[in-house]
């Protein structure tokens, strides 16, 4: 078994802000809105290192970004992509950031989310940018050669037909890989949009996220244990007693007719929703860590409102035991980006 801890950030452009430092002896003063790479760069950096994902999807960064944290993080990170408009070092990245002692690369490639995924530059449908989808193979050192990969991608953020179509390629693409694979990016897209649900064959309709009902159904659970255990009756919420009771469980035979390949039945699953918890009877945490939103935005006017964007999904029997969204704000008010990084770790 594998055990390893994946990150996806959206890092923001690096782009014509004009907002300025406060003056030294303003120590009250904050830093709100959108301030420059120049100073955002650093605690982009200092999040990677201190979270210490084994692998990182970023998005939006320009070639300029991307070599200014390749230096930050050169000690431990080695990284593969290329910008969007050329296959080269034109427009936007959608890099991968990975710990050189800890995973091999073994190969990479880039597509176009468009009608002809091999020209670089190319865009359909209602894109309003030309997209990626970056993939990479990884082996993990020192555990027999075991396989993995992962696509980073950043889908467009006004044309809800191509955000679909892009998640279709995506799946096509899927449906060719047999090692295990995490999905991560800014999708552009909540959970009730064409995009989402495309990947995740719609499953997720009717979750909750909320921590409320998540610590409700822990604690109904926690006390059905104890009924089982203690061999007397235990009171389990409002109105409600639970029994001791004696179970035995039977093993029982699959129908073949559903023993289809994963990729084939299930598309892919989101971390967050098929995390490993107390709540489900592992050990662990006791649901998802820190925000539900990723996307914050800089506090502009006109700015979208706060929503989840961003995602790390699993396939072909990838489990998640740990998951969580990250702070993306500093007491002084520094943003440094308009998304949340979003932390996973996952076992196959």
């Amino acid at each position: 078994m594998a055990t390893l801890k994946v990150m996806t950030f959206n890092v923001r452009i690096d782009g014509p802000q004009t907002d300025d430092l406060p003056p030294v002896e303003s120590a009250t003063q904050t830093l709100g809105g959108e301030q420059r790479w120049a100073l955002r760069k650093w605690k982009v950096a200092d999040t990677v290192l201190t979270f210490e994902p084994d692998v990182v999807g970023l998005q939006e960064p320009y070639h300029n970004q991307v070599l200014d944290l390749a230096d930050l993080l050169k000690s431990e990170y080695d990284w593969i992509g290329c910008g969007r408009n050329d296959g080269k070092e034109e427009g936007e990245y959608s890099p991968i950031f990975y710990k050189r002692d800890v995973v091999e690369l073994e190969s990479n490639k880039t597509i176009w989310l468009s009608k002809t995924p091999d020209q670089p530059g190319s865009k359909d449908w209602d894109a309003n940018q030309t997209r990626i989808a970056s993939f990479a193979t990884f082996k993990i050192k020192g555990n027999e050669g075991k396989k993995f990969q992962v696509i980073n991608t950043h889908f467009d953020n006004s044309g809800a037909n191509a955000r679909r179509e892009s998640a279709i390629i995506l799946l096509k693409e899927l449906a060719a890989i047999f090692d295990p694979v995490v999905l991560m990016g800014d999708l552009n897209s909540t959970e009730d949009d064409g995009a989402y649900l495309e990947l995740t064959c719609g499953r997720y309709t009717e979750k909750k996220h909320d921590t409320a009902s998540q610590l409700i159904k822990l604690n109904d659970n926690h006390t059905v244990e104890e009924a089982k255990q203690a061999a007397a009756p235990v009171r389990t919420g409002e109105g409600h007693i639970t029994l001791p009771t004696h179970i035995q469980f039977r093993r029982g035979k699959l129908d073949p007719a559903h023993l289809k390949p994963l990729n084939e039945r299930h598309g892919f699953t989101d971390a967050r929703y098929e995390l490993e918890s107390r709540q489900d009877g592992y050990h662990g945490l006791s649901g998802p860590y820190g925000h539900y939103l990723t996307f914050t935005g800089f506090g502009n006017p006109g700015e979208d409102p706060p929503s989840r964007l961003d995602y790390i999904l699993l396939a072909n029997n990838v489990k998640a035991t740990r998951y969580a969204v990250l702070e993306n704000k500093y007491e002084d008010g520094l943003l440094i980006s308009d998304h949340r990084p979003v932390m996973a770790t996952v076992k196959f």
